[in-house]
Parts: structure tokens; C-alpha cells; sequence
């Protein structure tokens, strides 16, 4: 009966030495910082990822020791780590280093697009920027169901994603932030100016393509007005526009060189060969176009040319123009 009772106190002593191991061994695993150096670092998580798999990326760069521990802490506090990338700040108890992942602390991937980007500019930057494929942003955009269900009643999105400064969580799909930008541009398109559409007696459509174009032809401010004239005055009149930006839009390939040959090849966005406006905007107009297009100078422009200085001469006669047009003609000839 002695001998029983000793084996059993010698079992409920290797017990107790066992969990009290644990939990000191678990204690000081939670106490202790884990091995991230001195800096903040940031780890990306992909789509998909286990515990484990997380747990094992975490280990290959060096953050922690034991992966199974990390993975055991994170399924007793029932913890989901959503895909996107992380800042983590250095010096962090394993406990903490768990509530690291929480969504507050994705990092942002900033998104800026330039005024005068067309639709493939914005794909090419969504690629660089949130690694989107541009052939899905692209097929997006051109999808007119989707553009409907936003509000944009057109084939495609082109001169509806608004040039701004966006910030996008790493893993944002594609239509999301294809929708925001089209949202950005209904917020700048308020009741206010959609009563001068009104008043104009056009459609949303054909000022954005107005806009877009005005985008396209001058960087400066005090122009915009005075360009926006000149489109309109020339729709009024049937005459064709000849804005070389909607050519160049329309050509499959171009080298930076517009040619006289170009002028000449006709599509559907050659507005020399064609009168009226082109069947779309030629890219994504910046506010203050827009403002230009809706609210145009009252002036009776008919031409513009290039100063070759940032600046355009304004004409309203085939033959000021024409003069204008042999005055910088010859000073830019001079200068090359």
C-alpha cells in the first residue's frame, strides 16, 4: 500500500513539475520580445495563407524562432490574419507581435493619377502600384454594363476615373478601385453642374469628351476657357474641331510625331477628317477643364496655335490665324 502510495505521489509531482513547466515556459514565452531587430518592418501576407504559412514567414525573416508557438497563441485567441501588407513596429511580445496583424495596421498603397491619363495610363499605374493586370483593368473599364451600373452611360470609362491621389489597401480587386475613382468624378459632377448641362442643352458625355480635350490641348489654367471656346464655337458653326490630341488618340501606334499623313488616315476620333465631336473622352480631364468646358469664355475664337512656348495664339479669322501660323511657324524654324 506504501509503495502505491508513493508511485502515486511521485506521478502527481511529475504532473505538477510538467505543468508548471509549461506554464513557465509559456509565461516567459509571452514575456519576452520577440527577435525583430530595431526598426519597423513591413510583411506582406498573401491571399490564402494559413496560420502555418504565416507562422512559417514569419520565421524565415528572421521575426520569430518557433513557428508553432506563434500558430498555437493565434488559434487560442482565434485570431484571422487578412491578406494585404503590415507595418510592424520592432520590439514586440509575441502576443503582441499577434494583434500586429489587424487590419488597422495594412499598409496603404498610394495611388496617384496624373489629369490627362488616359484609360491605359491608369491601367499601367494600377499594375506598378497595387500589381492589377492591365489587361483586367482595361476589359473592366470597357465593360458597359459595369460602367451603367456606376452611373456612366457610355461604352467605356474613358475620362470617367478622376485624377487624384488615392490610397487602396494591398489586395483592393480591381472594380473596387476602378469604382472609387468614377465615384471621386461624381462627387466633383454635383447638382450644380448638371443644371449648366442642362442649360447648355448637351449631355454629360459629350462635356467630359469637351473636357477631355481641353485637357489635352493646355496645362494652363487661363487657358482652358478660351480653348473650350473654341470647340464650341466650331460645333456650332459644323466645323470640323482639328484638336491633333483626338488623332493621336485614335492612331494604334504613335511615336511622338504627328504627320501630315496622320491628319489624313481617318478613325473615328480623326476630327479633321470628321466633323462633331469623337465618340469618347481621350483621357481623364482635370477639374478645372471640366469647369472650362461647362463654362467656356464668351468669345467669338475660331483657331489657336502654339506659341512653342507653353502658350497659344487665339484667332478669329482664318486669316489672323493663318498669320499666326507663319509668325511661330518661322520662329520655331529659327530656333532649330
Amino acid at each position: 500500500m506504501a509503495q502505491i502510495c508513493r508511485v502515486a505521489f511521485l506521478l502527481l509531482l511529475l504532473v505538477f513539475l510538467v505543468v508548471s513547466g509549461s506554464m513557465l515556459y509559456v509565461k516567459d514565452y509571452l514575456s519576452n520580445p520577440t527577435n525583430m531587430g530595431t526598426e519597423p518592418f513591413h510583411v506582406k501576407i498573401e491571399r490564402g495563407m494559413s496560420i502555418k504559412e504565416v507562422a512559417g514567414l514569419l520565421k524565415s525573416q528572421g521575426v520569430i524562432k518557433h513557428p508553432s508557438n506563434f500558430a498555437l497563441v493565434c488559434r487560442f485567441l482565434d485570431v484571422a490574419i487578412q491578406a494585404g501588407e503590415y507595418r510592424i513596429l520592432p520590439k514586440l511580445k509575441p502576443i503582441e507581435l499577434v494583434g500586429a496583424f489587424e487590419p488597422k495596421n495594412l499598409v496603404l498603397r498610394r495611388v496617384t493619377i496624373p489629369e490627362g491619363s488616359t484609360l491605359r495610363d491608369i491601367a499601367g499605374i494600377m499594375e506598378r502600384s497595387l500589381g492589377i493586370d492591365v489587361s483586367t483593368s482595361i476589359k473592366i473599364c470597357n465593360d458597359d454594363s459595369f460602367a451603367a451600373n456606376l452611373g456612366v452611360q457610355a461604352n467605356s470609362l474613358e475620362g470617367y476615373l478622376f485624377p487624384e491621389t488615392y490610397h487602396f489597401e494591398p489586395g483592393t480587386r480591381a472594380s473596387k478601385v476602378i469604382e472609387r475613382m468614377v465615384n471621386e468624378f461624381f462627387k466633383v459632377v454635383g447638382p450644380r453642374h448638371r443644371e449648366r448641362i442642362l442649360e447648355l442643352n448637351t449631355t454629360l458625355h459629350k462635356v467630359v469628351t469637351i473636357a477631355s480635350m481641353v485637357e489635352k490641348e493646355t496645362a494652363l489654367d487661363e487657358e482652358r476657357p478660351l480653348i473650350a471656346a473654341v470647340i464650341w464655337n466650331r460645333l456650332k458653326r459644323n466645323m470640323p474641331l482639328q484638336i491633333d490630341p483626338t488623332v493621336i488618340y485614335g492612331l494604334r501606334e504613335f511615336d511622338g510625331n504627328l504627320t501630315r499623313e496622320h491628319l489624313k488616315t481617318d478613325t473615328e476620333y480623326n476630327t479633321y477628317t470628321r466633323k462633331g465631336l469623337p465618340p469618347g473622352p481621350i483621357c481623364s480631364p482635370s477639374r478645372e477643364s471640366f469647369l472650362a468646358a461647362l463654362y467656356p469664355k464668351d468669345i467669338d475664337y475660331l483657331y489657336f496655335v502654339s506659341t512653342n512656348s507653353g502658350y497659344h495664339k487665339f484667332s478669329s479669322t482664318m486669316q489672323e490665324h493663318n498669320k499666326a501660323v507663319r509668325l511661330y511657324q518661322k520662329r520655331r524654324r529659327s530656333r532649330q
